[in-house]
């Protein structure tokens, strides 16, 4: 490599270490990684801190495709927040091809995911509704809790039944955090009563359940508590979305964990990279649900 590609990086992909781009045409195939080419060469990817470390990607291409799956995640994210839902949904897909530990029942969500078509306009009530009926349960419901120990978060936990509730309660928290978050950034433009009318009939659909399937009547105590530490979390990790090498989440991953964590210290420390993936798939989900609603007049 030149001198010139070394300083501001390769302009293609036979610039790069053929070690590397084998791994990624062997995880994509033939198709996939036209796809891949063609979203590179769209947005001039090349030009990337991730491309110019030549030697990190000749000596550990493993480790490097599992990293640049990380780039094509926070890539994704970036491209469904200025409105390119269809090339984040297509690097997010490439991520998931390219990274096998993100969890399959997230691939089946994003193909299940879909809003059934409405005559006229929303009502508040209705759409209070389906956040709680067509998204939450539907995110809760298909990613089950044996799923979560078995993919991603086994190392941090002890198996009993007390754990097991301790993991439930928290998913459903996590999950109903992402839910509000984005509902309230995606939906701003909605009068302020609006929004509140909305968010508080899903909440008290959401503690009715809660309340009926775990006897956990201090629930809501806890989901403000999580709301007013994840909040924060998440702005900073959002901004951090747009960093080089950043991993999706973290803070939102790191909190996560400290919670469902067993108290033994002895325990290793679990692998955020999965999870990461994981969340930021969910949130792209999220995005392009609320997208969908936007279609529709809200009365």
């Amino acid at each position: 490599m030149g001198f010139f590609s070394k300083l501001f990086g390769p302009k293609g992909w036979d610039n790069l270490p053929s070690v590397f781009v084998q791994n990624l045409k062997e995880c994509l195939g033939d198709q996939n990684f036209a796809l891949l080419d063609s979203l590179a060469r769209k947005y001039n990817i090349f030009n990337q801190k991730f491309f110019k470390e030549m030697e990190l990607l000749a000596r550990e291409p493993n480790f490097a495709t599992d990293s640049f799956a990380m780039f094509l995640c926070n890539m994704a994210i970036q491209l469904g927040s200025h409105g390119h839902h269809q090339d984040s949904k297509s690097c997010f897909f490439l991520s998931t091809e390219l990274s096998p530990t993100l969890s399959l029942s997230v691939k089946r969500i994003s193909r299940n995911m879909n809003i059934p078509p409405f005559k006229g306009p929303f009502t508040t009530q209705a759409l209070a509704d389906l956040l709680y009926e067509d998204v939450f349960s539907h995110l809760t419901t298909n990613i089950s809790i044996d799923d979560l120990r078995e993919r991603f978060i086994d190392i941090v936990l002890q198996e009993n039944q007390e754990s097991n509730t301790k993991l439930k309660s928290e998913w459903f928290s996590l999950v109903a955090f992402l839910v509000t978050f984005t509902f309230q950034r995606e939906f701003n433009h909605l009068r302020p009563e609006a929004n509140k009318f909305i968010l508080d009939c899903f909440h008290d659909r959401l503690f009715d359940n809660i309340s009926e399937n775990t006897e956990d009547n201090t629930f809501p105590q806890k989901l403000k508590a999580r709301y007013n530490e994840y909040y924060p979390l998440m702005k900073e990790d959002l901004i951090c979305l747009g960093l080089e090498n950043a991993i999706p989440f973290k803070g939102i991953i790191e909190s996560f964990f400290n919670k469902i964590a067993s108290d033994e210290l002895s325990r290793p420390s679990p692998d955020i990279f999965p999870f990461s993936l994981f969340l930021a798939k969910l949130y792209s989900l999220l995005l392009d649900t609320y997208d969908k609603i936007k279609k529709y007049e809200i009365s």
